[in-house]
């Protein structure tokens, strides 16, 4: 999901969000860093943050936060900008523990 807001009521400048929480998916290394491409001097957002999940370009030019909103939706749907959010699942059998005590009657 992307989105993008005004600052303040007035504000000139916006925000542009990347949300991944409500998905599936993750960004990849290589989406992040495509991601971070975007953040590269000369672009008019003054912070940013990035991480798998989501990504924040904050007080930038509304005149360019919609072309900035099209371009960062159209990095994360490619297929190799994002993977599953999952975490392996262990079976009981490789959580049990290799020790095993050996019961000696007395």
């Amino acid at each position: 999901m992307v989105w993008l807001e005004r600052r303040t009521r007035y504000s000139r400048f916006g925000r542009v969000q990347l949300e991944m929480f409500t998905s599936a998916n993750r960004l990849t290394a290589g989406g992040q860093s495509g991601v971070k491409a975007i953040c590269a001097p000369g672009n008019t957002a003054a912070r940013t943050q990035v991480s798998a999940h989501d990504a924040c370009w904050d007080h930038v030019a509304l005149a360019n936060a919609r072309e900035l909103a099209h371009v960062v939706f159209r990095l994360a749907i490619r297929p190799e900008n994002y993977q599953r959010n999952e975490d392996p699942v262990v079976s009981r059998r490789e959580r049990r523990t290799e020790k095993i005590l050996r019961m000696v009657s007395a």
